[in-house]
């Protein structure tokens, strides 16, 4: 298990629980090597727990970032909304991780593996 904190660079600080669920995306989006769909915003606090809350003024925050051209959102609850955002609800991060495309995995490395060892034997 990893443990983490946020910081900014540039001696800005965040200090907008907001922001939470969208630094979980972006680090598990850079953990995985795949990124969200393009235009996708993320709304939410995450506790230590890894649950997904919802955040002060969430419908405003979502229908301005509406304004700005998003096209996802991602929240731990349905909201309504503006009708041309798809909404993504997460309860946890760990539903977060099916919002990723499953990793391609190198299956020759597998089979080789086994045809090793059953050769040996």
């Amino acid at each position: 298990m990893a443990s983490f904190s946020k910081q900014v660079d540039g001696g800005i600080q965040v200090r907008e629980s907001a922001s939470d669920l969208g630094i979980a995306f972006a680090l598990i989006s850079s953990y995985l090597q795949q990124s969200l769909p393009e235009k996708t915003v993320a709304v939410g606090e995450v506790n230590l727990a890894g649950q997904v809350r919802a955040a002060t003024q969430a419908a405003s925050r979502i229908s301005e970032a509406g304004k700005f051209g998003a096209a996802h959102v991602l929240t731990p609850h349905r909201l309504k909304t503006c009708e041309t955002l798809k909404l993504h609800v997460v309860r946890n991060v760990y539903e977060a991780l099916s919002l990723f495309p499953e990793p391609k995995r190198n299956t020759n490395k597998l089979s080789a593996a086994s045809t090793t060892s059953t050769s040996s034997s």
